[in-house]
């Protein structure tokens, strides 16, 4: 699977759209219009999104143990210092597709800490459903 980097603008919050964007090839302004709104998204927005578009995904999160990796195709959420509000981005072929900063390697977090420590939490497993 192709993954085309969408990026959001600047303090938007719409990361997850971004990454359901990414996902499905569509343009960021169309899944924020299916979503209903451009702010912060839910799981559950991005699971239901993402099963009306070919994808088959579990209801919730997965945790993520310290160190470990998320599966192959992936949403994955990364909670910044204290923050409680988290973000998104799509992991694929050993790459984070992040709508804020671009491609990273998880590894390449560690240099984000401005905000404090940033960690991988939990994921989103995808598969694509077999077109029909």
């Amino acid at each position: 699977m192709d993954i085309k980097l969408v990026l959001q603008p600047p303090y938007a919050g719409c990361c997850g759209q971004a990454c359901c964007a990414m996902l499905t090839g569509m343009e960021l302004e169309d899944v924020c219009r299916e979503f209903g709104h451009s702010h912060a998204s839910y799981t559950r927005e991005m699971v239901s999104f993402l099963r009306r578009h070919g994808f088959d995904c579990p209801d919730k999160l997965r945790r993520l143990k310290v160190g470990e990796l998320p599966p192959d195709l992936s949403i994955v959420k990364m909670r910044i210092g204290d923050r409680v509000d988290g973000h998104v981005v799509v992991y694929h072929e050993g790459i984070c597709y992040d709508p804020s900063l671009g491609k990273r390697l998880p590894r390449e977090y560690a240099k984000f800490n401005e905000y404090g420590k940033v960690r991988l939490t939990s994921y989103l497993p995808l598969t694509r459903e077999a077109e029909g």
